[in-house]
Order: structure tokens, then C-alpha cells, then sequence
């Protein structure tokens, strides 16, 4: 999972330098997103979350955590590491607001 994060941030610090670079990750993005989206509202739909916020603020959220991630994985610090995946669980079972 470090592998992954590290290859994303560095393609999108790349992106700010690179036109052709960002719009091809925003086109991904927004499609990635909305598949979650799409996912969440189901999920919605059959009364299994009850969403405090929009959900498409939800997963943007969601995304921003798991790649800010990355920030934690520098530190090398395991102790560190599983609190912030509690916090983490903690803010999107908060938001998500699960009913069954």
C-alpha cells in the first residue's frame, strides 16, 4: 500500500508541472469517484447507511485520508499508523452512519 501512495502523490505533484498529465488524472478521478458514489447511494438506497454529509463529499473525504496517508507511512512509526486507520474507521463510520 506505501508503493501505491507514494506512486500517487508523486504522479499528481507531477500533474501541477504537466497539462496533458492532469487532465488525464482528473478524467480518472472523477470517473473513480463516481463509481464510489454511485456504490454509496446504492448502499443508501437499501437502507443499509444513513449519510450525514453529502456522499460525494464522502468520498472525496474518503480518498483524501487514504492518500494524506502517505504523510503517517514516512514516519515508519506502526503505533501511529494503526491510530490513524482508527480514526480513520471512527470518521467514516461517523459519516457513513451504518444502519444494519
Amino acid at each position: 500500500m506505501l508503493d501505491q501512495r507514494g506512486r500517487r502523490i508523486r504522479t499528481i505533484a507531477a500533474s501541477m508541472e504537466d497539462d496533458n498529465l492532469r487532465a488525464m488524472l482528473a478524467d480518472s478521478q472523477i470517473k473513480g469517484s463516481q463509481y464510489l458514489v454511485d456504490s454509496y447511494e446504492m448502499a443508501k438506497q437499501q437502507g443499509l447507511i444513513k449519510p450525514k454529509i453529502e456522499i460525494e463529499t464522502i468520498v472525496y473525504l474518503t480518498q483524501a485520508m487514504f492518500i494524506g496517508r502517505v504523510l503517517v507511512d514516512i514516519t515508519e512509526r506502526e503505533d501511529l499508523s494503526d491510530s490513524i486507520n482508527e480514526a480513520i474507521v471512527l470518521v467514516l463510520r461517523t459519516l457513513m452512519n451504518p444502519q444494519k
